[in-house]
């Protein structure tokens, strides 16, 4: 958000779009990520062409998992120039037929659309009453289903920003004295907390909220 932000305000007003597909399968998932990416690719090139408009943006894909049915909602998100989120909805739609009309959106973009833009690629938690579920296998396949590809790609005069982080280096500290021991920790499930072998210290003091988390393998 810190990198893109300036940049997508030099575009002036903004339009967050939604566009959504039926939901698939598991089998049938990654191959759909391919087709979505390459057809929101070719949407851009066609309005640049064909409707001779220039625009610029950033798109996102986000994965969400139906565990009713036990099927697979990609999806993409948009923030693009202002006046040219109907006609992407609408080139959408002509390559994919069996979409629901209703389930586009389109509406001027602000600090929630920035949120939604740049959050997580799939959520890993399903609200479940006053718990939570984890599908490990259904994160797996997501996971998978988007390994190597970009699920955040600019276009236009939107370049795209470097995420690497830069190494860390080792620094001197003038009067430490170097130590000759070093404690070993181990993981407590129980306590959600490291704890030394002798299970007498705890390394952070973690105290989890009281939340059922109910985890489906």
């Amino acid at each position: 958000m810190n990198g893109y932000g300036p940049e997508l305000k030099k575009l002036g007003t903004l339009q967050f779009v939604t566009l959504t597909m039926p939901n698939v399968s598991a089998e049938k998932l990654r191959a759909e990520v391919t087709r979505m990416s390459r057809n929101f690719t070719n949407i851009v090139r066609v309005i640049r062409e064909r409707h001779k408009i220039n625009f610029s943006g950033i798109r996102k894909i986000e994965i969400t998992y139906n565990e009713k049915e036990n099927t697979y909602h990609p999806h993409l998100h948009v923030i693009v120039n202002k006046g040219q989120g109907g006609t992407i909805i609408t080139e959408w739609l002509k390559r994919y037929a069996d979409a629901n009309i209703k389930a586009q959106d389109c509406k001027t973009a602000d600090k929630n659309s920035y949120n939604e833009l740049f959050k997580y690629s799939s959520k890993i938690l399903a609200k479940a009453g006053r718990g939570f579920n984890i599908y490990v296998p259904a994160i797996d396949i997501i996971m998978r289903a988007m390994d190597k590809k970009r699920t955040l790609q600019t276009f236009g005069k939107i370049k795209k920003i470097s995420e690497d982080v830069e190494e860390l280096q080792a620094v001197e500290v003038e009067g430490l004295e170097p130590t000759t021991t070093a404690r070993e920790w181990v993981y407590n499930d129980v306590l959600s907390d490291w704890q030394t072998l002798d299970g007498l210290n705890n390394l952070t003091g973690y105290k989890p909220p009281d939340i059922d988390f109910t985890i489906f393998m």
